[in-house]
């Protein structure tokens, strides 16, 4: 994941998938301050019921992804027989005021021009409203 060219940090986010090791966590008050395990679609539920914003882009798009696994083990032989995918992310706000972040492949990815009828691979992220991750074509995780 790369953030838009114009963010304030510009840090790169890799995202890596393997099993959870067994054992607890401990929660130390300072790089851990809470824990719990949730699947994704229940991370998910929670941002959208939530008044603020839990995830970025990058979180959000990877829970979309592994919530229609049903097992740890299913979602690591898919990502087994796919390449890995890489976001540059452009952030643009359309003519009636929605916020959206675009990828490669979306119709208005090149010219940041959301309103550009076309495919689409983009994630609407209007503040105040549950987000919605929207492509034209899906295939195993990306």
């Amino acid at each position: 994941w790369t953030p838009p060219a114009d963010f304030d940090h510009q840090l790169t986010t890799w995202f890596f998938l393997a099993p959870a090791p067994q054992g607890t966590v401990r929660v130390d008050g300072r790089e851990i301050a809470e824990h719990v395990w949730l699947t994704p679609a229940e991370a998910l539920r929670r941002h959208a019921a939530s008044d603020y914003t839990w995830f970025l882009p990058p979180t959000y798009v990877t829970l979309h992804n592994l919530q229609g696994f049903a097992t740890v083990a299913d979602a690591l032989a898919a990502a087994q027989r796919s390449e890995p995918h890489f976001y540059e992310t452009r952030l643009t706000v359309t003519s009636t005021g929605e916020e959206v972040a675009l990828w490669p492949g979306d119709a208005g990815f090149e010219t940041s021009n959301p309103d550009m009828p076309g495919p689409r691979h983009r994630l609407w992220a209007t503040p105040g409203r549950p987000w919605s991750l929207e492509r034209s074509s899906v295939s195993g995780l990306t």
